[in-house]
């Protein structure tokens, strides 16, 4: 449980180094048919920001083990 919540810290601190993050969420959202209901529509933006970076974090994290494996 611990590396889970290590990683979404990761992953909101990377929310810093992602150039035009809102265009990026909107044109994804408009992709996938996907609105906020009744929620504020920053917070959902930065909601799927999170899950983005989130799965950064995950994919940098294996690349990184590949590497140690190799001769």
């Amino acid at each position: 449980m611990q590396s889970i919540t290590m990683q979404l810290h990761e992953a909101c601190r990377l929310r810093a180094y992602m150039p035009h993050p809102m265009e990026f969420l909107e044109g994804m959202a408009d992709i996938f048919g996907c609105r906020p209901l009744d929620a504020n529509r920053d917070d959902f933006f930065h909601f799927l920001e999170t899950i983005y970076n989130a799965g950064r974090v995950y994919g940098i994290r294996q690349e990184r083990d590949k590497r140690r494996r190799r001769p």
